[in-house]
């Protein structure tokens, strides 16, 4: 059935809500879906650039529009980098998972029979006892949707700054280090100085390189300060573009696949918890580039409460 021929039959049918169907990024035109719906929806599970550009030129169109799927945590889809996004351009929006039941939602995509619960769910907010996944996204959606005051979220505390702000240096290598490049022992003495972001420019997506980086694979290392009194679970503050390896005095701290478009938080590994220890340590970092943009920058943070 053609699009015209099933508008007119859905319009003939009598119906008594707003007529739409759904635009998930390339798989149908934009422009002829706005054209033959009431009110645009559309579906989309990836970064916030992304979600922007489809959302874009619907808003455009001048009519209400709804995101219908969405919210993937490990595909950079969360309720922290989007929510606030709908809320400015009114854009409905919801997600059809809430407690891990028997959809098992909380797994990504392509999880094998018997896998382990992920550190880091996919999807889904609350456990079967009615608790949250995570706490702190939770009283994000309040405070979003005015239940809650923003002093009531906890505040980050950068222990380790990531170069939003200001230029951090970082010893780094283009070339293929040794194999124990990531230890604290390993003799650097011949890589380069350099100040992070790492990559290549990309200034839709805010990306200002302050050290050039355009070959496939880059390895760095930087000493930090950690204080002995410090109880608080540590927490990367990454933007990879693509995969990326992270260690804490030798240990792998975290590893994400593809890329982030913007700064994104990464769930350190109980290993790498343990590996932190009072006065310096050592942060490795090995990103690695196959295609398009590129780009790398980390850092430590800690949640500190807010106020009620």
């Amino acid at each position: 059935m053609s699009d015209e021929n099933g508008n007119l039959w859905a319009r003939e049918a009598g119906h008594d809500q707003p007529l739409t169907t759904c635009v998930s990024g390339g798989s149908a035109d934009p422009q002829r879906v706005g054209e033959l719906s009431d009110v645009i929806s559309f579906h989309d599970y990836s970064s916030l650039a992304n979600a922007k550009n489809l959302a874009g030129p619907l808003l455009a169109m001048g009519r209400p529009v709804l995101c219908t799927e969405w919210m993937a945590r490990t595909a950079g889809s969360r309720f922290e980098t989007h929510l606030p996004y709908f809320k400015e351009n009114k854009i409905g929006c919801w997600n059809w998972g809430l407690v891990a039941g028997r959809t098992q939602t909380y797994f990504p995509w392509g999880s094998p029979k018997g896998a382990p619960e992920p550190k880091l769910w996919f999807h889904d907010i609350l456990r079967t006892n009615g608790t949250p996944f995570d706490a702190r996204e939770v009283q994000f959606i309040k405070v979003t949707t005015g239940k809650l005051s923003a002093s009531a979220l906890p505040q980050r505390k950068m222990l380790v700054p990531t170069a939003e702000k200001s230029s951090v240096p970082w010893h780094y290598t283009l070339e293929q280090p040794a194999a124990d490049w990531f230890k604290p022992g390993f003799a650097a003495s011949g890589w380069q100085a350099g100040a992070a972001p790492f990559g290549t420019q990309e200034l839709p997506i805010a990306r200002k390189p302050n050290t050039q980086w355009t070959s496939a694979d880059i390895w760095l290392r930087r000493e930090f300060d950690w204080p002995a009194d410090l109880t608080a679970t540590p927490v990367l503050l990454v933007h990879h573009d693509e995969d990326v390896e992270i260690y804490v005095n030798g240990v792998l701290a975290g590893k994400a696949g593809g890329f982030s478009s913007e700064y994104e938080e990464l769930v350190i590994t109980p290993e790498g918890v343990a590996a932190f220890k009072p006065g310096k340590n050592l942060l490795a970092v090995h990103c690695h580039q196959t295609t398009g943009g590129q780009y790398i920058d980390v850092g430590i943070f800690i949640e500190v409460a807010g106020s009620k």
